[in-house]
C-alpha cells in the first residue's frame, strides 16, 4: 500500500532555502558588484520574508503547499535569461514555468490561456 506522505515542514523549509538563495546570487551577480549594500538587505528581506511565509504555510495551511504552482519567467529577451531558466528548472523540477517577455509580448498569450486554465480547473474543485 502507497501512502501519501507531505513533506516535513523541515523538508519544505530547506527546499524553501536552496530555491530562494538562487535569487538574492542572481541580484548581486547583475549588479556587478558584490559590495552593493542594498543588494544583500533586499535579498535577505526576501529571503527571511519567504522563509516564514513558507513556515507559517507548513504549520497553518499545509494543503496550500501541495497546490499546483506556476512560476513566470519573466525577461526571457535578457542575453543570461536562458541560462538561469535552465538552472531554474534543473532544481525545481516539480514547478511549472512558463517563460515569457512582458517587454516584448512574447509568450503572452500562452500566460493569458494558462492562467484561465488553471482558475477554471481550481474552481471545479
Amino acid at each position: 500500500m502507497v501512502q501519501n506522505q507531505r513533506p516535513s515542514a523541515v523538508k519544505v523549509v530547506v527546499s524553501a532555502l536552496i530555491t530562494i538563495l538562487i535569487f538574492p546570487a542572481i541580484t548581486i551577480f547583475l549588479s556587478g558588484d558584490w559590495h552593493w549594500p542594498e543588494g544583500w538587505i533586499f535579498s535577505l528581506w526576501f529571503a527571511a520574508m519567504t522563509v516564514a511565509t513558507t513556515i507559517y504555510l507548513a504549520i497553518y495551511d499545509p494543503a496550500l503547499l501541495e497546490k499546483p504552482r506556476l512560476v513566470v519567467a519573466n525577461k526571457m529577451d535578457e542575453a543570461v535569461a536562458e541560462k538561469y531558466l535552465k538552472q531554474f528548472k534543473t532544481k525545481n523540477k516539480k514547478v511549472k514555468v512558463l517563460p515569457i517577455s512582458a517587454a516584448f509580448d512574447q509568450g503572452m498569450e500562452k500566460f493569458r490561456e494558462t492562467i484561465r486554465k488553471e482558475v477554471e480547473e481550481a474552481e471545479e474543485e
